[in-house]
C-alpha cells in the first residue's frame, strides 16, 4: 500500500512539473498561433543556408508596424508588403524581432490593405502563411531573417 502511495505521489509531481514547463514554453502562444519571437526561436537559421522551417506553413501573431505598410511600392523590384513585430515602441515602430509579410502579388490586395488601415496599436494581428527566409547583410555580419508569404485578406485576422 505504501509503495502505491509513493508511486501516486511521484506521478502527480511529474505531471505538475510537466505542466509547469509546458506552460513556460508556450507563454508566447495564443491558441495555435506563436509569437514573432517564438517563430524565430523555433526556426533558427544562418546566412547562406535555409532555415528548417522555410517552405512550411506557420501561424504567427504580432502587432502591425504602421510605419512599414507598403501597398503601392515605388521601385521595380519592390513588393506590396507589411511588417508585424513582437512589440511596438511608443511611436508604433516594431522593436525586437520583426517579420515581413508579403501578400500574393498576382491578385488585388486592396481589401487586405483596407483591413490593415483599421488596426490600432493594441490590436493583435494573426497571420497564416508560408515561411520564407532571406539573408540580411549588415556592416559586420549577416543575419537570416524570416518572412511570411500569404494569399491575401483571409490570411490575416485582427483581434
Amino acid at each position: 500500500m505504501r509503495r502505491e502511495f509513493q508511486l501516486s505521489v511521484l506521478v502527480i509531481l511529474l505531471s505538475l512539473l510537466l505542466l509547469i514547463f509546458t506552460g513556460c514554453s508556450t507563454k508566447d502562444s495564443i491558441g495555435e498561433f506563436q509569437s514573432v519571437t517564438g517563430l524565430y526561436e523555433s526556426c533558427p537559421g544562418e546566412c547562406g543556408s535555409p532555415s528548417t522551417c522555410e517552405g512550411k506553413p506557420a501561424k504567427v501573431w504580432g502587432y502591425l508596424d504602421v510605419h512599414n505598410v507598403f501597398e503601392d511600392p515605388q521601385g521595380g523590384n519592390e513588393k506590396a508588403r507589411f511588417v508585424i513585430a513582437g512589440e511596438l515602441d511608443d511611436q508604433g515602430f516594431g522593436t525586437g524581432k520583426v517579420i515581413e509579410v508579403i501578400p500574393n502579388q498576382e491578385s488585388d490586395q486592396s481589401a487586405l490593405f483596407d483591413k490593415l488601415e483599421t488596426i490600432d496599436a493594441t490590436s493583435k494581428v494573426f497571420i497564416t502563411g508560408t515561411v520564407t527566409g532571406y539573408d540580411a547583410p549588415t556592416n559586420l555580419s549577416c543575419e537570416r531573417l524570416i518572412s511570411l508569404e500569404i494569399d491575401g485578406e483571409n490570411s490575416v485576422e485582427i483581434r
